[in-house]
């Protein structure tokens, strides 16, 4: 453990936190006045109504990369499992555990039709 000095000019009590800042560092990494102010103003710009361009859809969470859009991507993947689910229990168990997978099957193609 390392004794610890003060500096020159400074009284001798210990420091409660980091050391002091002096003033030839203070100085070392900052940016002139006009560049803090120009940093300050691009944080502070608000961007007007006709700069901002709004999704076609109200769920789309990201712009269309092609045909269908991420959102309608998800969709069909979450359709696709409950048919595989559904095929697999109505061979494995029966009609009648499957049904409540078909049921909500069905409500997803049902609901797809309305939001898409």
């Amino acid at each position: 453990m390392r004794h610890w000095r003060p500096w020159p000019g400074e009284s001798r009590r210990e420091p409660t936190g980091a050391r002091p800042i002096r003033e030839s560092e203070a100085g070392m990494n900052r940016p002139p006045d006009e560049q803090r102010y120009a940093r300050a103003q691009r944080g502070r710009q608000v961007l007007g109504g006709n700069e901002i361009d709004p999704p076609q859809h109200p769920l789309d969470l990201a712009p269309s990369e092609g045909i269908i859009n991420r959102t309608q991507m998800l969709y069909l993947i979450a359709l696709a499992v409950l048919v595989v689910v559904a095929i697999a229990l109505y061979f494995t168990a029966g009609a009648g555990v499957a049904s409540p997978v078909l049921f909500v099957l069905a409500l997803a193609l049902f609901l797809g039709w309305i939001i898409f």
